[in-house]
């Protein structure tokens, strides 16, 4: 790839190529999925899957500055506790069958900006009895009970 100089970055020598790029996207990226797209506001829930992706890990940053709750999804048992640590109000792993029992019982039917990423969560209307997720697309509101 060739690229005019003033349109590139120095990078150390210790930082590696992925972990660079990371550094300019996923921040802007989790930024804009909470602050603006969703528009998120102190107390305000957040369900957000792939919570020990990097994006995630900026999200849960956010939530703490920002002051909005965060329900966690992740794919294995091992990144609940981590997730927690980092400020994660509630997480729950898709490889426990209860999960979706867990978050009812957590929730007390909380009004949720979702991010959820599509073909993570199975395809079932039950699966969470009376669950709204608020959605923001083009600065309208649309609700979708699960």
């Amino acid at each position: 790839m060739v690229a005019p100089t003033e349109r590139v970055i120095p990078v150390p020598d210790a930082v590696s190529d992925q972990d660079a790029a990371q550094a300019l996207i996923n921040p802007v990226t989790a930024l804009v999925m909470t602050l603006v797209e969703h528009c998120l506001r102190p107390g305000e829930w957040l369900a957000q899957t792939a919570a020990g992706s990097a994006v995630g890990r900026l999200v849960l940053q956010l939530a703490r500055s920002e002051g909005f709750r965060t329900l966690n999804l992740v794919r294995r048992s091992a990144q609940v506790a981590e997730i927690a640590e980092l400020g994660g109000d509630l997480t729950l792993c898709t490889e426990d069958a209860d999960w979706p029992t867990q978050f009812a019982a957590y929730s007390e039917r909380p009004t949720y900006a979702g991010i959820l990423r599509p073909g993570f969560l199975p395809d079932d209307s039950d699966l969470i009895p009376g669950l709204i997720f608020r959605w923001h697309w083009r600065h309208t509101e649309t609700p979708l009970s699960l």
